[in-house]
């Protein structure tokens, strides 16, 4: 899955803004697997001109054959030598219900839950995912 369905939330973090949010997502994109008991689905690294960049997928749900949707994480974090930054967002395939932001994918939310813990949904999102799913 490269960026597939719906987009559910992303956060943009800088460096000076918010230096212990950033270090965090930094240590979560970085660190060896699994994270949150779940895999990388894929990681690239790359070092173009003074920027130095890094990518990770990690599937949240969607990887059993009895799952009707896929959920996955994608961190990306930037180096230079004007900004470090963190950028994170949430895609899932789950259909939309009537709602409004995250609250629009109930199971989605449910397995965000399950699988990151309110810490790092807070480290990540913010109140973005703060909704709430019957």
């Amino acid at each position: 899955m490269d960026h597939g369905g719906w987009e559910v939330a992303n956060k943009m973090v800088y460096q000076f803004d918010d230096p212990q949010r950033c270090e965090r997502l930094r240590v979560l994109a970085s660190q060896p697997p699994p994270i949150w008991d779940c895999r990388s689905t894929s990681t690239s690294t790359s070092s173009r001109w003074v920027a130095r960049s890094f990518y990770r997928m990690i599937l949240l749900h969607g990887g059993q054959p009895d799952d009707t949707f896929e959920a996955h994480i994608y961190i990306y974090i930037s180096s230079d030598t004007s900004s470090d930054l963190a950028d994170v967002y949430l895609y899932t395939t789950e259909r939309p219900v009537i709602g409004v932001g995250a609250a629009r994918f109930p199971e989605t939310m449910r397995v965000v839950r399950q699988a990151m813990g309110a810490d790092d949904i807070q480290v990540a999102f913010g109140s973005q995912l703060v909704v709430e799913v019957d």
